[in-house]
């Protein structure tokens, strides 16, 4: 998948992307160990589900309206009626998506806030692990992107190397 952004923002994505998956890969970890018990990992799945919902609700809605957006953007090589027909088209969905999604992301955070943070109480030893903390530095794009790749097989290689001692674990 390619997406285009400023390098500046594709770092604080790929950023934001290895805090999630290490937020999920200790969150994992620390559900197949032995230090949680089976009350805590029930509990903890319950709440998550108030969590993901919402969220991915919101993030889907916020995709639709993105879409929307660009169908009716203008190309420098349409004529004015076009660009002036485009342009008033784009009012009424800025309209329909602010007035969907506003309420959308508040009831999202009134819905799994709450939830969230009993979760992170509970599972407090998933959010201290500072084993996949990385410090993102790149010349230019090339070494950007061959640092991405990098990054990402060590994620893949870690992952399946936990998945190994939990297989392990199981076992024994």
């Amino acid at each position: 998948m390619h997406i285009n952004t400023s390098e500046e923002n594709s770092k604080k994505l790929l950023s934001l992307t290895k805090q999630l998956a290490g937020f999920g890969q200790n969150y994992l970890t620390y559900m197949n160990s032995n230090e949680s018990s089976a009350a805590k990992k029930i509990v903890s799945a319950f709440l998550l589900v108030p969590v993901i919902i919402p969220t991915g609700l919101t993030i889907s809605l916020y995709a639709c309206t993105y879409f929307f957006i660009n169908a009716v953007s203008s190309k420098p090589d349409d004529s004015k009626l076009s660009k002036l027909i485009k342009g008033l088209l784009k009012l009424p969905i800025y309209i329909i998506a602010a007035a969907i999604l506003i309420p959308c992301i508040i009831l999202n955070l009134a819905i799994s806030l709450i939830p969230l943070l009993i979760v992170l109480a509970i599972n407090k030893n998933i959010t201290n692990d500072k084993k996949n903390s990385v410090p993102i530095e790149a010349e230019n794009d090339s070494g950007y992107n061959k640092l991405i790749e990098e990054e990402s097989a060590k994620l893949i290689t870690v992952s399946m190397i936990n998945q190994q001692k939990n297989t392990k674990i199981t076992k024994h």
